[in-house]
């Protein structure tokens, strides 16, 4: 993901003066909501702010575009995808694995968003609401982990949960859940085919299942009542996949949260972050 001119404006505003600083200063406070496509060409642009186009050009090399088209398509790509601009700025403080760890998150929780199904999502947590107990299942590895965070938080809000990563286990619960429990299965792939017929059973008892997937069309999707599909981005890793998570962790605590929230099960706040001392 290229860094926009926006991001490049920041970076190099205290070394800018004159004629480019004015063009930053304009550029910087344009929004989607103010912008004018129309009115991005180099002689409208030099005609309001009262500069040559030749300086208008010159800009855009500066900044390290080829040419003023160049730069203005990289310009409305920033200011249409607040995802891509976030990940773009924080790239500029952080070393390249860091920041490709950025470039990969932070749209994948964006995408995730506009991929999850309100209703469904509210179907879920309605489900939750219900439930006398939810266990949360994840194979082995990262979404163990993930699994373990869904029972820790329903925890700590006073709602029943239970988390299992062995699959013997899940099936023992099963068979000892009450009419209209929940479990979640998370998985990336959501190819566990021991997983899927354990969740068959829970069926055959009046459960619901939810599954927290990156593949819509796959065994463990297909055995669940309710799919919620997440944006997981893959990398490789000593040659073998790996999935960055972040937006899989948000949908949990997306589902938790709310839970809470319509039980009144706990007390919940919202804390607004408070700025750092100065030094």
């Amino acid at each position: 993901m290229p860094i926009g001119p926006i991001t490049r404006m920041r970076a190099c505003l205290d070394t800018l003066d004159g004629v480019f600083l004015r063009m930053a200063s304009w550029f910087m406070q344009l929004t989607p909501e103010n912008i004018q496509v129309e009115e991005l060409t180099t002689g409208k642009i030099a005609a309001k702010l009262g500069i040559s186009g030749a300086s208008v050009v010159r800009f855009c090399y500066k900044l390290g575009y080829p040419n003023f088209a160049s730069f203005k398509m990289a310009l409305m790509v920033e200011l249409l995808d607040p995802a891509a601009s976030a990940a773009a700025e924080s790239r500029l403080n952080y070393p390249p694995a860091a920041s490709k760890v950025i470039e990969r998150t932070l749209p994948s929780m964006s995408l995730t968003l506009k991929t999850i199904n309100p209703a469904l999502f509210n179907r879920a947590v309605e489900a939750m609401c219900r439930a006398s107990m939810v266990i949360w299942y994840g194979f082995p590895g990262d979404s163990a982990h993930l699994a373990m965070s869904g029972e820790h938080k329903m925890t700590r809000s006073s709602l029943r949960a239970r988390a299992t990563t062995d699959i013997r286990e899940l099936e023992a619960l099963t068979r000892i859940i009450s009419p209209g429990d929940v479990v979640i299965a998370i998985s990336q792939s959501g190819r566990w085919e021991g997983a899927a017929r354990a969740m068959e059973e829970f069926r055959k008892r009046h459960g619901t299942i939810i599954c927290i997937t990156g593949q819509a069309d796959s065994v463990m999707a297909r055995a669940a009542d309710i799919i919620l599909l997440t944006a997981a981005r893959d990398i490789s890793l000593g040659g073998e996949p790996l999935a960055l998570r972040a937006a899989q962790l948000m949908l949990i605590d997306m589902l938790v949260l709310e839970v809470a929230s319509r039980l009144q099960s706990v007390s919940l706040e919202w804390i607004e972050p408070k700025a750092a001392p100065a030094k």
